[in-house]
């Protein structure tokens, strides 16, 4: 028969595509897409029995671990893996303390170890306040405060050993922790004789203002005062007065005691240890005050009131007599002349002086 067109066309492609077909191309990858799921399987069985032994090996290893190891070994061991926080260098505990907190031994700068915040909670913390009978003066709100400024129990216990203090608070404990106040400094007040009892306010005053302990020593040594507190010290360094200054006050017979604000008073107003010694030589008053010295140093000459004690007229006098005749324009001739006439019997006082000077002249 003979064929179409179309017929020689189509076995005409037919041939072309038997000639173009690779037989051993053909089963080499059916045998490679037939056996691909057998080998995926046999690697993953594989893969499960490795991790089965790697995961049997770490369970034989960590039994050996847990029977064998202490508790904080195996804690410092672990800490590190599973936290995120930087390691915390450990604390040195003392022994025999009874609380529950590990305390930093005390060196002689006095560091205080911030390692027992990796260690403990709020509980254990107001606890061992608690074995330190702080928790009457320390609240529950104070004790968070202080425990979240991360504030060593060691520090809170080295404070409370003190008896320099009138009472412990948290914001005081607080204060003087961030103002790094040192111990060795706070130490040195309690032990000092000046102060019987001081606020943290005033450690804080004294401290910040650089008042140091030679100072503190040598106002110790001072009986001039009759008490001094830590607003009196802290007045007295920052208005640089001289402890020989003092020392010259204290000499004087004028004075039996002082006040800080007497001496400053003093020293302010240039009262100096020539002046003072020159009214000791007056035998015009009976007494003295401090006030007294001022007002006469800062209103009336030198003179005129050596010349009045040189005066019989007057049976007692005081500094505000001298100061109302001086003020008042009574010269000393016109008591002279009193002193010289034989009209008074007796001595004469300040106030009747100047009323018959006042009636005399008209003033």
């Amino acid at each position: 028969m003979e064929r179409t067109g179309q017929e020689r066309h189509r076995n005409t492609s037919q041939d072309n595509e038997n000639r173009d077909f690779d037989l051993d191309e053909y089963i080499e990858e059916q045998m490679h897409s037939t056996s691909q799921p057998g080998v995926t399987l046999i690697q993953e069985k594989k893969s499960n029995r490795g991790k089965i032994l790697l995961l049997g090996g770490l369970a034989g290893m960590l039994a050996l671990i847990f029977t064998f190891a202490p508790f904080d070994t195996i804690e410092r061991a672990f800490s590190g893996i599973f936290s995120d926080e930087a390691p915390v260098a450990e604390a040195t505990v003392i022994q025999g303390q009874g609380s529950a907190i590990g305390t930093a031994v005390e060196t002689s700068t006095e560091s205080f170890s911030q390692g027992e915040f990796a260690n403990i909670g709020i509980l254990d913390y107001i606890a061992a306040l608690k074995d330190l009978d702080l928790t009457e003066d320390i609240s529950t709100n104070g004790a968070t405060i202080l425990y979240n400024s991360e504030v060593p129990v060691s520090y809170v216990r080295q404070l409370d050993r003190f008896e320099l203090f009138d009472e412990m608070s948290y914001s005081g404990i607080l204060a003087l922790f961030n103002t790094n106040v040192p111990m060795d400094y706070i130490r040195q007040l309690d032990r000092s004789s000046l102060f019987d009892e001081m606020s943290y306010s005033g450690v804080l005053a004294l401290y910040n203002s650089g008042v140091s302990f030679d100072y503190i020593r040598q106002l110790e040594r001072l009986s001039i005062f009759d008490e001094l507190s830590y607003s009196g010290v802290l007045a007295l360094n920052n208005s640089n007065v001289s402890i020989e200054y003092m020392r010259q006050l204290e000499r004087s017979s004028l004075f039996d005691e002082l006040s800080y604000s007497g001496v400053l008073a003093l020293s302010n107003s240039g009262v100096t240890a020539d002046y003072l010694r020159q009214l000791e030589r007056i035998n015009l008053f009976d007494e003295m005050s401090y006030s007294g010295v001022v007002a006469l140093r800062n209103n009336v000459p030198l003179e005129y009131i050596q010349q009045m004690d040189r005066l019989s007229i007057f049976d007692e006098m005081s500094y505000s007599g001298v100061l109302a005749l001086h003020n008042s324009g009574v010269p000393i001739s016109y008591m002279q002349k009193l002193e010289n006439s034989d009209l008074f019997d007796d001595e004469l006082s300040y106030s009747e002086v100047l009323r018959l000077y006042r009636t005399e002249t008209g003033n």
